[in-house]
């Protein structure tokens, strides 16, 4: 298992291009583990993102946010403003 952190798998963090990383491809199929914030969907129903910063939403950010789709993913609570660490294959 592998620590990675948003930087491994986006570039241009912060940056209207944000896109992904050259070398993310070569996460692929591997265990990792990633720290973030979850971001619920606002309807409660959808999916939950992990995204890099507290309170940050994909949807509603005027700026492109890096976010991590989990689709499945069930939280009884979101932690909201509290860090998370998620394991998982990419």
């Amino acid at each position: 298992m592998k620590r990675i952190g948003f930087n491994a798998l986006f570039d241009r963090l912060g940056e209207a291009d944000v896109g992904f990383a050259a070398d993310a491809a070569l996460l692929d199929g591997k265990e990792v583990e990633i720290k973030g914030y979850l971001s619920p969907a606002h309807d409660g129903k959808g999916p939950v993102a992990l995204v890099s910063s507290p309170g940050v939403c994909p949807d509603c950010s005027a700026a492109p946010v890096p976010a991590i789709q989990l689709p499945g993913f069930m939280a009884p609570t979101i932690a909201g403003g509290r860090v998370v660490r998620l394991r998982g294959c990419i």
